[in-house]
This record gives structure tokens, C-alpha cells and sequence, in this order.
């Protein structure tokens, strides 16, 4: 175990973005997929997950940096974005005194409401937070798509040169107003209304709107899909799907593990998508 006397903990705002993008990039090396952060990278990240700097932690052992915890705060809710420790510092006690710090200092400030996402195969992440007091409220799932969208006559075709550029935020009002409440807090509405450049935002005809990241990889991915609820039954979302397809160079569409296993499943996989292998469980702080 880490000595309590040798590690200390700092605000995140007493260091760069630089230091800070690298010392994610290290604290995730072995991950379940790589993380490469850049400073530009998480600049945006700050405002779009609503990262709080100053209860956001950087772990120091011997005046080196070896783990990082981001807390973000909506309102009275806050979230774990990410916590990581570099593989060196391993299995110390760092990670759960980052997280002990975290909870205690939101409680402080009445902010008693947090949630995290955990990758479900991360056994030894889930029963850390599991110990902490977290429950599992709901499995978040994720799909990919390798070819072209399923179940549509060749005469939708047409619809790429349809399909319009749009505002991330008004995807977000869209959101607000017409998806299923108690969204994941990485698709609900204030997070798409404050993507800005990162993302394209797109709407076919006004009846179907969608929100995707192409980072110039081999594949899309799609960060949000509303189709407005008088639209819904009309198949303007699967023609949606296939227009983004067509103007991406027909490159395979991934969706991040982030939808709810109850909430879509039947429209992506009667597209063609299979689930991912990689599922997130997403976990409440149950107070005493």
C-alpha cells in the first residue's frame, strides 16, 4: 500500500493541460482500448463534460504525478468523468483514496448526488466501486455497424444529398424536449448543446437529427440520433442512418457504450448493428 503521509493530492487547476492530457494518456496505458488525450483534446472535454478543476484531483507521489481524477457537476449532481494511476502506482490504495477525497469533498459542499460509468469486464473498477457504497442502476451498451444500413429500398438513396449540416445545439433543445427522461449523463442534452467544432451535426428534412464525431478513423461515431416523436414510425430515422453512412465514404458507424440496454435496441440491430463487446455499467452513490 501507498504510504497516506508520501501521496498528496492537488487541484487540477495548478497544472497545465499539457501535464494533465499526459498524465491521462499514462493512467489509462493497458486499457480495455488506448487513450491518447491531448491538450486540445481535453480543453474541449472540460466544457463539454463539465469538469469542475478545482474538485478534480491530481495525485502526487515524490512530487510525481501518478493518478488523476476528474469530477464534473451539473446543478447538485456530479460524476467520476475518469480516474486513472499510472501502471507503476498500481494497486497502492491510489485509486480509492482519489475517489474517498472526491467523495468527501462534494458531500461537503451538498452535492450528494454522483454517478460514474465503469466498464462492466473491469472487475477490480466495479468492486472498488461497489465498496464505496455505488450500485448498478442500469448497463449501458454500444453497437457497431461494418456495412451498409439494413431494410431500405435503393430509393432512399437520394437522401445523402438531403441531408443538411445543423447546430449541435439545437440538437441538444431537440433532446431536451423530445428523448425519453434521465438520460446518461453523456447524452443528455446539456452535453450535446456544448460540443461545438468537436462534432457534425446534421438533420434529414427536419424529421430526423443526429450528432457524430469523425476523427478521420476508420470509423463514424454517432454521439446523439432524435428523430422528434410525430416523425417516429416513419422510418426517418433508419433513412437518416443510411444518408450518414453515404456521406462518411461509407466507413463503419460505432456507437460508444453509452445508451441504455432498454432504449434503441431493436431499431439498430433490424439496421444491421451488432452490440459491442465491451459493456458500462453505470452506478449511483447510494448514501448511508
Amino acid at each position: 500500500m501507498t504510504s497516506s503521509s508520501a501521496l498528496r493530492l492537488r487541484p487540477a487547476f495548478e497544472f497545465g493541460l499539457a501535464p494533465l492530457a499526459d498524465l491521462m494518456t499514462r493512467s489509462f496505458e493497458g486499457y480495455f482500448f488506448p487513450i491518447r488525450e491531448t491538450p486540445e483534446a481535453l480543453a474541449a472535454r472540460l466544457r463539454f463534460d463539465s469538469l469542475d478543476l478545482g474538485l478534480s484531483r491530481v495525485a502526487m507521489l515524490e512530487e510525481r504525478p501518478v493518478g488523476v481524477i476528474w469530477v464534473a457537476v451539473r446543478g447538485s449532481s456530479t460524476r467520476i468523468a475518469a480516474m486513472g494511476v499510472v501502471r507503476e502506482a498500481r494497486r497502492g490504495g491510489i485509486g480509492r483514496r482519489l475517489m474517498e477525497d472526491a467523495i468527501a469533498r462534494t458531500r461537503a459542499l451538498g452535492l450528494n448526488r454522483m454517478v460514474l460509468e465503469v466498464i462492466e469486464q473491469n472487475t477490480p473498477a466495479v468492486e472498488l466501486y461497489r465498496g464505496l457504497g455505488f450500485q448498478e442502476r442500469r448497463r449501458l451498451v454500444g453497437y457497431e455497424l461494418d456495412g451498409e444500413p439494413a431494410g431500405l429500398d435503393d430509393g432512399v438513396r437520394d437522401d445523402v444529398d438531403a441531408l443538411e449540416a445543423a447546430d449541435s445545439r439545437e440538437v441538444g433543445r431537440l433532446v431536451a424536449a423530445e428523448a425519453e427522461p434521465d438520460l446518461p449523463w453523456q447524452l443528455a442534452a446539456e452535453t450535446l448543446a456544448t460540443y461545438g467544432p468537436l462534432v457534425h451535426a446534421y438533420h434529414l428534412d427536419g424529421k430526423a437529427w443526429a450528432v457524430v464525431q469523425d476523427p478521420g478513423s476508420a470509423a463514424v461515431t454517432l454521439q446523439a440520433l432524435i428523430v422528434p416523436r410525430v416523425q417516429r414510425r416513419a422510418r426517418w430515422g433508419s433513412r437518416l442512418m443510411r444518408a450518414l453512412w453515404l456521406r462518411h465514404d461509407q466507413r463503419t458507424l460505432k456507437i460508444p457504450a453509452r445508451v441504455p440496454e432498454d432504449l434503441g435496441g431493436g431499431f439498430f440491430t433490424g439496421l444491421g448493428f451488432r452490440q459491442s463487446r465491451l459493456t458500462q455499467l453505470e452506478m449511483h452513490l447510494v448514501d448511508d
